[in-house]
């Protein structure tokens, strides 16, 4: 199993701690900041460990993701319990079957005694496929694995995390159900381990990556569907007045920006309207011949041919030509 190499690129001396920050209110509502309470570190913390990837907290017991730490093989993955009142570490968390590059650490959730990590690229239902485990906070011990009913090759389940109650919610941002890469997300019950809910977008399509995020509250859950593409995507330097067409679904996993470019350039290629290369002169030259071509008044004279009009406009052009030009005339 491989990893991403974006993740590794981050500097370790950025990614190895955590500061507690204690935000305050200042005046109008303003929200201040005082000095880090704590800066949480790992007590066998080493290059590249990436502690910090991923955190959450509640009550005084925050868990830390630390994704690619080596306990279990390179690329492993652990995740770190500490106490919010002294700073201090209380259990590393490590999966009972980790094995390299399984990057267990890639999101992390909390409620209550119960916390759950992702294990991204974890490969029980086939490479990649993920997986997340449950913990006891009070004793640091693992309590269920979870994995989908149907788990398969590169489905990603534990890209992001969620819990509470007694409910988790896992995302798996790359499962095929509603097409290549649409997504979808499990619901589990976490006294049992057991998965009680798959759920997916109705009107789930490829690339959508439903699952990216997720987050559970009561009987709520909410999941994200980042490349969904509901909404066209309109470059910021082109006008319209009324919306453009549906921008096709990309078959690339890259996000909007790249559409959007691809959009510009289709945009920017297409036949210019016949109005364009006009300048102020020309145009109004051909208002005053559409004017002369129209029913004349009583006693006034048409042209008898298109030629005779083609060498009135001409003159009319020349004419206009010569004379100062309009206020409201650019430069030509």
């Amino acid at each position: 199993m491989s990893g991403f190499n974006t993740w590794r690129s981050v500097k370790p001396f950025l990614a190895r701690s955590v500061l507690g920050l204690v935000p305050v209110m200042g005046a109008a509502g303003a929200v201040a900041q005082t000095d880090p309470t704590f800066k949480l570190t790992a007590d066998d913390a080493s290059a590249n460990d990436q502690l910090g990837f991923s955190v959450a907290i509640n009550g005084t017991t925050a868990v830390v993701g630390a994704v690619l730490d080596d306990d279990g093989g390179s690329n492993s993955g652990s995740a770190y319990l500490f106490d919010t009142t002294t700073g201090n570490p209380t259990f590393k968390l490590t999966a009972a079957d980790a094995t390299a590059g399984d990057q267990f650490g890639q999101s992390v959730a909390i409620n209550g005694t119960t916390a759950v990590v992702g294990a991204v690229l974890d490969d029980d239902g086939g490479s990649n496929s993920g997986s997340a485990y449950l913990f006891d906070t009070t004793t640091g011990n693992q309590t269920f694995k979870l994995t989908a009913a149907d788990a398969a090759a590169d489905d990603q389940f534990g890209y992001s995390v969620g819990i509470s109650g007694t409910t988790a919610v896992v995302g798996a941002r790359l499962d095929n159900d509603g097409g290549s890469d649409s997504g979808s997300a499990y619901l589990f019950d976490t006294t049992t381990g057991n998965q009680t809910f798959k759920l997916t977008a109705a009107d789930a399509a490829a690339n959508d990556w439903f699952g990216y995020s997720v987050g559970i509250s009561g009987t709520t859950a909410i999941v994200g569907a980042l490349l969904d593409d509901d909404a066209a995507a309109v470059p910021a330097r082109h006008n319209f007045s009324t919306p453009p067409p549906a921008t096709p679904r990309s078959s690339s996993l890259r996000p909007t920006p790249r559409r959007m470019t691809s959009s510009a350039i289709r945009s920017e290629s297409a036949a210019p309207p016949p109005w364009s290369g006009l300048t102020s002169t020309t145009m109004a030259a051909a208002t005053l011949a559409r004017r002369t071509s129209s029913t004349p008044p009583p006693g006034t004279r048409r042209l008898s041919s298109p030629r005779q009009t083609l060498r009135r406009m001409t003159g009319l052009a020349v004419r206009l030509g010569s004379a100062a030009p309009p206020p409201w005339s650019g430069p030509g």
